[in-house]
């Protein structure tokens, strides 16, 4: 299991990676996922889900938040499939990150969108862990 933390106690996006799924009869075309679960807490709200997160959409956000971490310049977006979680982390002047996003229910009835920023120290522990995640399932 996989936590990358965005943030501190007071607003942050949590992202724990759980459970890897195959499907039961793969395909070369078939798309790998992972079970996860999202917390957001922004001043007050505090929302949990359970997405399920492909893989190739993970990899994507991890290749960008990695130039965001080493570069502060540009942005990276968690956007998957199944689209109950977006997230936008953006370098802005100063060295802060400008994290945006949307949380949907499972039934898609309710919907959060949030706003903050962090400073860029809180992009190197949830990167480890992402990296982590990402030797266990190479591009």
């Amino acid at each position: 299991m996989y936590t990358a933390k965005f943030g501190n106690e007071f607003h942050h996006v949590l992202i724990e990676l759980q459970e890897y799924e195959t499907p039961p009869f793969k395909t070369s075309d078939d798309i790998e996922w992972i079970n996860a679960l999202v917390e957001i807490r922004v001043p007050g709200f505090l929302g949990q889900l359970n997405p399920n997160l492909d893989i190739p959409t993970m990899k994507s956000f991890i290749q960008e938040l990695r130039h965001l971490n080493n570069t502060l310049v540009g942005q990276a977006q968690l956007n998957p499939i199944e689209d109950q979680i977006a997230l936008t982390l953006k370098a802005e002047t100063g060295g802060h990150i400008h994290v945006t996003g949307k949380a949907l229910s499972s039934d898609r009835n309710n919907k959060l969108l949030f706003d903050f920023e962090i400073d860029q120290t809180f992009l190197t522990a949830p990167m480890a862990e992402l990296e982590a995640f990402l030797r266990e399932f190479p591009i």
